[in-house]
């Protein structure tokens, strides 16, 4: 019986977060996609007026009965047992857990924008895509077919913005980002250039109150966690190192231990960026990002500012007064 009462959950959890038309009483209601939370299964029905709630009320009565324990339950329950075996998204938002289901496996996205260099490690892109599509009407570029910052309007950008947050919960693990003016127009980025601004975001300020080298450390492994062994998608946006170089160049600075790089497997996802879900969804965080930024959002929300070691810069960078700034965030 439970089992076929988890499968109704993860199955009303997907319907909901998609949404759907039902029948009821010789009529066809329509019930526009939700992120739902625990308590829209469990709400009383008893008077429903709302299309959700006409659709909570048809849901077997022994199935809402023991939703209300079997749902929570520590360990075993249907919400701990879903995210245990990669069917379900938990998050927080606006004091409410929400739940959305799993629709892609885990992939990494690389982007950068004017100034930007971002990581993306997600485990839900898919989920993602449905919400920019289905929620917030994100528009894709119509020569390409594919979603693209450079190609919307303000009224896009700004949907984007606000809803930033939620996109991240939905689709991402964690994201790192590194603002600095070495990447520039002509974006000529090298080897030893690249390996500094990432190291620089994770390594100094050992006794920092706020943010000490064991919590720098600790961001930096489970960074290394979600890239390792994992396909990393990439564009071609630097001149001067090739996408899976890039990749390489990542994986092995994040897995650094005292300076030398440990075991690793670097994974380059070949998909062109039409092709690419990954890289379209990068693509407009990175984008939405920098919007932030130029704003004036420093912090860009609803990011935490990852303090930038220095002295992973050159002498001469630093001479020529090239700077960086890092941000982080996770679910």
């Amino acid at each position: 019986m439970f089992r076929h009462h988890y499968d109704l959950f993860l199955d009303t959890i997907k319907r909901l977060y998609f949404g759907f038309h039902f029948n009821i009483k010789r009529e066809q209601l329509y019930v526009p996609p939700i992120i739902p939370s625990p308590y829209d299964i469990l709400k009383d029905v008893s008077n429903p007026i709302e299309p959700i709630e006409k659709f909570i009320a048809t849901l077997p009565e022994d199935f809402r009965r023991n939703a209300k324990t079997e749902m929570y339950r520590s360990g075993r329950g249907w919400i701990d047992r879903g995210l245990r075996e990669g069917k379900l998204i938990k998050f927080e938002h606006e004091g409410n857990i929400r739940l959305a289901p799993k629709l892609s496996s885990s992939a990494v996205g690389i982007d950068s924008s004017s100034n930007i260099f971002s990581v993306c490690c997600f485990d839900n892109y898919q989920g993602g895509i449905v919400y920019i599509d289905k929620y917030i009407n994100i528009p894709k570029s119509k020569k390409k077919n594919e979603y693209k910052w450079q190609r919307l309007d303000t009224t896009n950008r700004n949907t984007l913005s606000k809803h930033l947050k939620l996109i991240l919960n939905i689709s991402c693990r964690g994201v790192f980002t590194i603002n600095t003016n070495i990447i520039n127009s002509t974006n000529k980025l090298t080897q030893n250039q690249l390996v500094g601004l990432i190291e620089g975001c994770f390594t100094g300020y050992e006794t920092h109150p706020e943010q000490n080298g064991v919590l720098r450390t600790k961001i930096k492994n489970t960074f290394f966690d979600w890239c390792n062994e994992i396909p990393i998608h990439c564009d071609p946006d630097f001149q001067t190192l090739r996408p899976d170089k890039i990749v390489k160049i990542l994986v092995q600075t994040l897995s650094k231990r005292k300076g030398i790089v440990q075991e690793c497997t670097p994974i380059f996802a070949t998909l062109e960026s039409e092709k690419s879900t990954p890289i379209q969804l990068s693509d407009l965080i990175v984008g939405t990002i920098n919007y932030k930024l130029r704003n004036m959002e420093d912090p860009p929300q609803p990011f935490k500012r990852l303090l930038f070691d220095n002295r992973k810069l050159s002498k001469k960078l630093r001479r020529e007064y090239r700077w960086a700034k890092g941000y982080y965030w996770l679910r």
